[in-house]
């Protein structure tokens, strides 16, 4: 057919080039439809030999997938039979290894189950105390790692006062009592100053007969100077009772006793500071002093101030009458300087013996005041915090778990951080924080970690 179309090619290739060629025929020549026949027959057979070619190639392909899923089911169908033998041998093998414990259990007879399967049951608050021990012991490393940090910044070793805490030590009650101190200082002198100036103007004038004793009243001054500094001290013998602590939790407290027990030459205000209430006395006497003697020249004040307005009445002189006028009226006012500084000194001695949550103010005022000496001093001062203290725990299963082993872990941690001050200047001299994590311990290897 290939053949018989291509012997045909020329006759069509002929007819085209004598359509083309432009040369002039006849319609009805005999010759050209006799090419025209030719040439649809050429066509035609190239159809039918287009279509037969189309539908061998169309055989070859089916052939040809045949082929391939017949090679296709064939190799599944080794690979089945290689799987079958696979399958079959297993079976054989676990068959003579069921066999073998068959032989093996009619050998040492029936073992009933224990009924345990390794299992671990963790209630609520399991591995709390662990958690806590560790916790503890990571801030006992955190101090020790402070006590390291801060040695490189006391070279000189000087004393180191701790607090614990965020917040700075109070001084409040100190600095008040330092105010008030000096305010009825301040009343006294201003007393004294207002008693000058009416006895120069009461030189100007000569009243015979003036005269004043006010001996008894320096006595019962004294007697009362006395009497504030003995209640004074009667505070501080009543306040000074030291209680044990109880920590129960891992917090700041527990911090500071840590890194106190590694430093050395340090002071912990908040459990003791050595006073015995004669820092405040000292302060208190020479005011108690001046106390004393404005109560006696109050009595002379008020005395004088009376004379002249005695003298002010026999007086028939109304020029002398005035001057008797302004003296006396310099003695009442002198007179009101001394009694309002009396009782400012009465009020600070009153406030000092006021019960401040258990404490006496004046307890309150000789500690802060022991703790700003110290700073002024050249102490230096530690500022320790606790931010965080956390535990937490974990359970896992392995072989070593099956074969017995402790599956229950535990960790505790803590996040601290430390301030270091020069007491004088306030200056920072060392700071930082610490994380610690103590890692994961069997639950049943805490005790031992912590044993005595």
């Amino acid at each position: 057919m290939k053949y018989h179309t291509m012997r045909k090619l020329p006759l069509f290739i002929a007819c085209t080039l004598l359509f083309s060629s432009g040369t002039t025929m006849a319609d009805d020549s005999p010759a050209l439809t006799a090419l025209k026949d030719q040439l649809a027959q050429a066509q035609a057979q190239r159809d039918i030999a287009q279509a037969k070619l189309a539908q061998i190639q169309a055989e070859q392909q089916m052939q040809s997938s045949v082929l391939a899923a017949q090679s296709a089911k064939a190799t599944a169908d080794a690979q089945t039979s290689v799987a079958s033998q696979q399958k079959a041998a297993a079976d054989a093998q676990s068959s003579a290894i069921a066999a073998q414990q068959a032989a093996e259990k009619a050998k040492w007879g029936s073992v009933a189950s224990s009924g345990l399967s390794g299992d671990v049951t963790v209630n609520t608050g399991a591995g709390n105390a662990e958690a806590t021990l560790l916790a503890a012991k990571a801030v006992k490393d955190a101090a020790v790692k402070i006590n390291e940090l801060i040695k490189k910044s006391n070279t000189d070793n000087k004393p180191i006062l701790l607090f614990s805490g965020n917040q700075p030590p109070d001084l409040s009650h100190w600095r008040t009592f330092q105010n008030t101190l000096r305010l009825v200082s301040d009343g006294f002198d201003r007393a004294s100053a207002a008693k000058g100036q009416a006895d120069r103007a009461a030189k100007d004038i000569s009243v015979k007969g003036l005269t004043i004793e006010a001996a008894g009243a320096a006595f019962t001054g004294i007697g009362a100077g006395l009497d504030a500094l003995s209640k004074i001290g009667s505070y501080f013998q009543t306040n000074y009772t030291i209680a044990g602590a109880s920590v129960s939790n891992v917090d700041d407290d527990l911090l500071a006793v840590s890194v106190a027990g590694s430093i050395e030459k340090s002071f912990f205000p908040a459990r003791w500071i050595p006073i015995s209430g004669e820092e405040i006395s000292s302060l208190v006497q020479p005011v108690a002093a001046t106390r004393d003697e404005a109560a006696t020249t109050l009595t002379s004040v008020q005395a004088k101030s009376k004379k002249y307005k005695d003298a002010i009445e026999k007086e028939s002189d109304s020029a002398n009458k005035a001057k008797l006028l302004v003296v006396a009226s310099a003695y009442d006012r002198a007179a009101d300087s001394y009694t309002a500084a009396l009782k400012a000194y009465d009020d600070m001695i009153s406030s000092l013996a006021t019960d401040k949550n258990g404490v006496a103010l004046a307890v309150l005022v000789a500690n802060e005041k022991w703790i700003s000496d110290k700073m002024k001093n050249g102490a230096l001062g530690l500022f320790i915090h606790l931010h965080s203290a956390a535990g937490a725990n974990y359970t896992k299963k392995n072989l070593w778990t099956f074969f017995g082993s402790m599956p229950f872990y535990v960790m505790g941690g803590a996040v601290c951080s430390y301030v270091l001050v020069d007491g004088s200047s306030g200056s920072v001299l060392s700071a930082g924080q610490l994380p610690l994590h103590s890692g994961y311990y069997k639950v049943n290897d805490v005790a031992q970690k912590f044993k005595p």
